[in-house]
């Protein structure tokens, strides 16, 4: 039997530096231990105060029947900002005449992301219904999980059914699943699907044309938005205002709705639907086709993020080619006026592989400054947000030999404390990438779905990484040196190990 690993002072996944200052604030660790000036840094000699009160529930969601029973969670330092110190490296880097601060790689705690074959491995739930098992089509911890308070995941599915599942590790790898909570929303494909900041609220993307806003807890359907008029990938809160959300479509277009003006009609069982208060017609159409008598095929708005420094910004990608496009969401736009984005890129997929590629998903990272965009030949390209226009050509573009294409349903994800990205692949394995990592940050593939099926959606939590593949499952991934470990050695339990774990395809951990 394997004995657990040492418990942590910092999360697993947190920063990994040596330097007692860090010079460049836009890549400082959210969560880090207490600094020696911190109020409890004479707590040594004194014990532990116990606790004869509960604990706060998970905010927005409750897994058990009773509230009396509900998850609960350890408050967490994740507001500090303080590194950790090594004192054998700063006294090595002293005596070495070293000033400058090193940062020490991430890329091991990826080498050690493993995952149980018994315990972190989740089926959308099925029902009579069903024609066969679904698909998990997207998948997304809540707000609260990314802070390390619980661990609700939402899982969306090719049949319009949510699943919201307690992820929680186990104990022990035979205990049954936490119960989870399982809401039928559409009657086609969930392919996106985003909490409310106080995660309170869903709001779901589908292949119905619509996208539909439901209560977390008890399904209720509280709005549904009904503008596109074919497949939505994302729709987006807005960060400044919980009524504002945005869309994208395989239409072309991208709508904005505010859900407190008043409903177009009664759609579906008596749901109230809003129409788009603002447009942005054909924002990736290609502006130097001339109009003809036969339709363009319209190109599809396959991401869309609010921008972090900018207020009223909203970042786009499109299915055609590698530009990059803000709108401004305050300026007038009509089905008359040619929609003109603030700003937008040079298409960098063309400068570098001398043929355009579209990009399928794009994600920021933690300050919003820079854009990673997976493009349709499986390479990602960097973007600096807050220069688009200026993007220059010698920006690193992360890669990997087994990761050749990538289709518009395969997504990318920063983790929160923002030092690691992870893709999915239309071949069965995850890509993750220490993305501080200097001179090019080189990637760790993770094996344990099924070879040759796709895994489309990837989310990070506080503490753990999940996936999900065509497959039928949802895999979890969570740091675990120990496992990682023994899965190489030449033994009957390393062997053992192989068939009961998911695990990154090369070790540097022994």
């Amino acid at each position: 039997m394997l004995s657990s690993p040492p418990s942590s002072l910092r999360p697993p996944l947190a920063e990994v530096t040596n330097c007692e200052k860090i010079t460049d604030s836009s890549r400082a660790a959210p969560y880090c231990p207490l600094s020696p000036s911190s109020e409890t840094s004479n707590y040594r000699g004194k014990k532990r105060q116990r606790l004869d009160h509960d604990e706060p529930s998970i905010p927005g969601i409750n897994f058990s029947h009773s509230a009396a029973t509900s998850a609960t969670y350890i408050p967490t330092r994740s507001h500090l900002r303080d590194p950790h110190v090594s004192t054998h490296l700063a006294l090595n880097k002293l005596a070495s005449g070293i000033t400058r601060s090193v940062r020490l790689s991430a890329r091991p705690i990826l080498q050690s992301l493993v995952s149980s074959n018994r315990s972190d491995l989740y089926r959308p739930q099925t029902s009579e219904e069903m024609r066969d098992l679904p698909h998990p089509f997207a998948c997304a911890y809540s707000n609260a999980a990314k802070l390390g308070r619980g661990h609700a995941l939402a899982v969306g599915t090719q049949y319009g059914t949510v699943d919201i599942i307690d992820a929680s590790p186990r104990s022990n790898p035979w205990d049954p699943e936490p119960s989870r909570l399982t809401h039928h929303i559409h009657a086609d494909a969930i392919f996106d699907l985003r909490w409310r900041s106080d995660d309170e609220q869903i709001v779901t993307s589908s292949g119905d044309h619509t996208s539909t806003i439901f209560n977390a807890q008890t399904g209720e359907r509280l709005a549904i938005l009904a503008e596109h008029k074919s497949s939505i990938k994302q729709t987006l809160w807005d960060p400044c205002n919980p009524s504002v959300l945005s869309s994208s479509s395989r239409d072309g277009d991208i709508h904005v709705y505010d859900i407190r003006e008043t409903p177009t009609n009664e759609h579906q069982n008596g749901v109230a639907a809003h129409g788009a208060v603002l447009s942005i017609f054909q924002g990736h159409a290609d502006s130097n086709k001339r109009k003809g008598k036969k339709a363009a095929v319209p190109r599809s708005v396959t991401s869309i993020n609010y921008l972090k420094q900018r207020d009223n910004l909203l970042l786009s990608s499109g299915s055609a080619d590698g530009v990059l496009k803000a709108w401004d969401l305050r300026a007038t736009i009509t089905k008359r006026n040619k929609p003109v984005p603030l700003y937008s890129s040079d298409d960098i997929t063309l400068e570098s592989s001398g043929r355009t590629r579209g990009i399928a998903s794009v994600a920021l990272d933690e300050r919003g400054e820079w854009a990673w965009a997976l493009a349709t030949d499986g390479s990602i390209y960097t973007y600096p947000v807050l220069s688009l226009s200026t993007t220059p050509s010698d920006l690193p573009i992360l890669s990997h030999p087994n990761l050749k294409s990538a289709s518009f349903y395969v997504r990318l994800a920063f983790s929160p404390c923002g030092r690691y990205l992870a893709s999915g692949s239309p071949n069965g394995e995850v890509y993750t990438w220490a993305v501080d990592d200097t001179p090019v940050p080189v990637p760790v593939e993770l094996v344990g779905h099924e070879r040759g099926k796709e895994v489309g959606a990837v989310d990070w939590g506080f503490d753990s990484l999940a996936t999900a593949s065509d497959d039928h499952t949802v895999r979890i991934w969570r740091p675990d040196p120990v496992v990682s470990r023994l899965v190489w050695e030449d033994s009957e339990e390393g062997k053992e190990a192989q068939w009961a774990w998911g695990f990154a395809s090369e070790n540097s951990t022994l």
